[in-house]
């Protein structure tokens, strides 16, 4: 039987193919219809090397629909995956580094969860798996889909190029002081820790440069997201103790230093400096050391042979010299310790630290009584910080605002008007140090502004908490900067849109006409539908008219149109054409539109008829004037939808409508979507919540045309990513020449690398401070916890430190450890109980004396 059915099988085989005729059968021919067919090795089995045509256009259209989502409110929208239109690696590796740029923005609430009593709890880190509604797994798959597109291009050039690009990112998202930076810190820690596992050499080096991006503090937190995995970072958090270690003995030398110096000579502006490494390294007992034992581990790093004698010694010599180092410092939280509040400049005080401890400065609780009214201190300082503010409501002086978030300052505005003089005038100040760093950019660089430009700011309810307190400060800043016929407007957009006019009302009229439509406005009180949104300036004062408002009141204008419904962005579109048509005018050439890009899906043109459920727009059907909206029976993005519209309406005298030019700034993450894709004309997305962003579009003198049509979402991140402020980071990249990098070396071939100043230098720094008779086993110890595991294949001769370490004397005296060191640290561990003893007993007096 079974030799039957082989010959049976071998016959029908021979059947369908008559290879000495060349002649085909009918079952060859049937095969024809869906496809050709080869034969495979001599059996005559054939394997079908094309696919139904039905087939074939079904899986063609999933793979395109692969490019899309819904949003959250039914808008399709593209997603990470879709963001360029061609399939040229080089365009597919800009697309996914753009939707990882755009993605890089915070949620929906600012700062870290809530740690607990006791500061971090041992089981986990609260930034180690979600911030502000962003998912750190979600910015992980993000990177590592830019990684792999940059991997994908065939040229080794190209493709070290853009992998360089990730790093140069990494650190505009943590950049706190250059052009253009983001300023956000937990999204550039987990941006870090995922780039040092692609390029560990690399991230070894650029740990030492985050302190001169962001601060010191970047350190404690990279420090503390390392420790509950310890066991796969020990090279990295090793890394971060030789620079804290390295940095602090080189600022004890230059302390040592500028004593030596002539009177004259310490007030040199130009004598070296101390960092603030000392005010930011981890304290004994404080959260980050309890949970990481971190102290510990930075006295056993600078005093390593010490630590094995004997480790309480080596801790009291590292205390000694943080403690010295922080007087000498001076900073304001040393000052408060000491109880030394009028010896405060608070011109030179944080912007963050003037707003945390205003209470203090005041010496007054939370119901505004004192809290020390016979200590002699505090009322010097309250004496000073009210000179300080009257100086600051004069223009004479100004107080630091760059270190605070604009959106912090309108959130306060929102939540917590009316204000007291002193806060309005501060923060009033602080804001105004924003506006004046982007004037200051304008000036330097000859530039004229955003031009005929308006800004939309999404006020939904998607947008509630910290992304709408950005959405209104963005747009109220960006107003200011727009050309004179444009200035001081600012339209907003729920379910239905709203222009507001930031000046003062120019009659009775105008003051009554301003009014909430009746959704839900942002505040109780004066909230009431019908009001109008100056009303908390009071009853309109004709001595007033059209003067221009305060950056507090522009905020609080904003913030009192309604807010909190749905997300129809296509309906502010339609109320700005309109307007135009009416006014026989072109558009404005940009339009810049702070938003999560969530917006409401729509079917028809009531969906999206501005004219039909307003007032204001039944005023202007006198004009007989009507945008052109047209929705196809397949799904199109908010922008395609907007582009055909204008495409198809007219002027009235029959000139065509012009695009502008469509900025969306993405203030909120976690969504996944994007609005257009990296590389369309005439738009761009950008994100975060620095202004710092406005400088990218600031227009270069007048232009020829209404706006640049060749505009693009990577254009506006490539000008970002190319910035000056980035060259040592990309030239430490190349420097190291880890992996793909190495190509690149040939480019900086004899140019002055310089590496960080804190690199390098620990060995030569930690033998300073060891006893002679104990460098071998020194060196033993350094072995097992300083020495990276990778060093840049030619470490450079110089770095950027100006003062050469080789001569430096010894920052601690090399005795060894002895009996006498043994009851210097008993009575300094004594000393300090007693004064942590009586402060506490001075507290407690002080809030009884308070209460009586």
């Amino acid at each position: 039987m079974l030799s039957q059915k082989k010959q049976t099988l071998e016959n029908n085989n021979n059947s369908q193919v008559d290879v000495n005729s060349g002649m085909k059968t009918s079952h060859e021919k049937n095969l024809m219809h869906t496809g050709d067919f080869s034969p495979q090795t001599s059996s005559n089995k054939f394997v079908m090397t094309s696919t139904n045509p039905l087939f074939a256009t079904y899986e063609q259209a999933v793979q395109e629909s692969s490019n899309y989502s819904v949003g959250e409110n039914g808008m399709l929208q593209f997603n990470a995956g879709g963001l360029s239109s061609s399939q040229d690696p080089i365009k597919q590796a800009e697309a996914a580094i753009s939707a990882l740029s755009v993605a890089l923005v915070r949620g929906d609430k600012s700062g870290n969860p809530s740690k607990g009593k006791r500061g971090i709890r041992k089981a986990s880190v609260p930034t180690s798996k979600m911030i502000s509604g962003v998912t750190r797994s979600s910015i992980i798959q993000l990177v590592q889909r830019a990684s792999q597109a940059c991997k994908n291009i065939p040229d080794e050039v190209a493709r070290a190029d853009y992998l360089r690009r990730l790093i140069v990112l990494a650190f505009n998202l943590r950049d706190i002081r250059g052009t253009f930076g983001k300023g956000e810190r937990t999204l550039f820690h987990w941006m870090f820790i995922e780039l040092y596992h692609m390029f560990p050499k690399t991230m070894l080096v650029l740990v030492h440069e985050i302190p001169n991006y962001g601060s010191w503090l970047d350190l404690n937190k990279l420090y503390e997201l390392l420790h509950s995995e310890k066991h796969r970072y020990g090279d990295l958090m090793n890394e971060i103790l030789t620079a804290y270690v390295t940095q602090i003995l080189m600022d004890n030398e230059t302390r040592k230093k500028n004593y030596s110096m002539k009177p004259h000579e310490r007030d040199a502006e130009d004598k070296p400096k101390i960092s603030l490494a000392a005010r930011w390294v981890p304290k004994e007992g404080r959260a980050t050391d309890r949970f990481t034992k971190m102290t510990k581990a930075l006295a056993r790093t600078a005093f390593p042979d010490v630590w094995e004698d004997n480790f309480q010694h080596a801790l009291n010599l590292w205390r000694r010299m943080v403690t010295t180092l922080n007087r000498e410092i001076h900073t304001t939280e040393q000052l408060m310790c000491a109880k030394e509040f009028s010896k405060i400049n608070f011109r030179l005080v944080s912007g963050r630290c003037l707003n945390k401890f205003t209470k203090a400065w005041l010496d007054e609780d939370r119901k505004k009584a004192r809290q020390h009214p016979g200590d002699h201190d505090r009322n010097l300082c309250r004496e000073h910080y009210e000179s300080f503010l009257k100086l600051v409501a004069k223009g004479k002086v100004s107080a630091k605002g760059k270190s605070m978030f604009v959106h912090e300052i309108a959130n306060e505005v929102q939540t917590s008007w009316p204000l007291s003089e002193d806060r309005q005038i501060l923060l009033e100040a602080q804001f105004k140090d924003h506006v004046d760093a982007i004037e200051k950019y304008r000036v330097e660089h000859e530039l004229t502004g955003l031009g005929d430009s308006i800004a939309i700011v999404d006020v939904s309810g998607s947008m509630s908490g910290d992304p709408m307190g950005c959405a209104i400060a963005v747009g109220v800043i960006a107003s200011h900067f727009n050309s004179e016929a444009w200035r001081d407007y600012v339209m907003t957009f729920t379910s239905t849109p709203t222009l507001v006019r930031l000046r003062y009302p120019r009659s009775q009229k105008e003051y009554d006409a301003t009014k909430r439509y009746g959704g839900y406005s942002y505040y109780g009180g004066d909230s009431t539908s019908g009001n109008s949104v100056y009303s908390f300036l009071g009853p309109f004062d004709p001595r007033q008219a059209n003067r221009e408002l305060t950056w507090l009141e522009k905020l609080r204008v904003c913030s009192s149109v309604d807010w909190g419904m749905s997300t129809n962005f296509l309906k502010a579109i339609d109320c700005v054409t309109t307007t135009a048509l009416a006014a026989g005018v072109q558009l404005p050439d940009r339009i810049l539109t702070i938003t999560d890009m969530q917006w409401d899906a729509a079917s028809s043109s009531g969906d999206v008829s501005w004219t039909n459920d307003t007032l204001i727009g039944k005023a202007l059907n006198k004009h007989n004037t009507s945008t052109s909206w047209k929705f196809n029976s397949g799904w199109d993005t908010g922008v395609e939808m907007i582009e055909a519209m204008l495409s198809r309406t007219t002027l009235p005298d029959g000139t065509p409508l012009k695009m502008p030019q469509m900025i969306f700034w993405n203030a909120r993450g976690g969504h996944g979507g994007y609005a257009v894709q990296a590389d369309h004309k005439n738009t761009a997305m950008v994100s975060g919540f620095s202004t710092s962003m406005l400088k990218v579009f600031l227009l270069d003198g007048v232009l020829a045309e209404r706006s640049d049509p060749t505009i693009t979402t990577w254009d506006t991140l490539e000008k970002v990513l190319s910035c000056e402020d980035y060259t040592q980071i990309r030239m430490l990249t190349v420097s190291v020449g880890e992996g793909p990098f190495r190509c690149l070396q040939a480019v900086y071939d004899g140019a002055a690398i310089h590496m960080p100043k804190t690199f390098g230098k620990t060995q030569q720094l930690v033998d300073s401070v060891q006893p002679k008779k104990k460098k071998a086993a020194a060196t033993a110890v350094r072995a097992q916890v300083l020495s990276p595991p990778h060093s840049p294949p030619h470490p450079p001769e110089t770095d950027s430190d100006s003062d050469s370490c080789s001569d430096m004397p010894p920052l601690v005296e090399g005795a060894a450890f002895s009996p006498e060191d043994a009851r210097l640290d008993a009575v300094e561990q004594k000393v300090d109980g007693l004064a942590s003893a009586i402060g506490g007993i001075q507290s407690m007096l002080s809030q009884l004396l308070a209460r009586k």
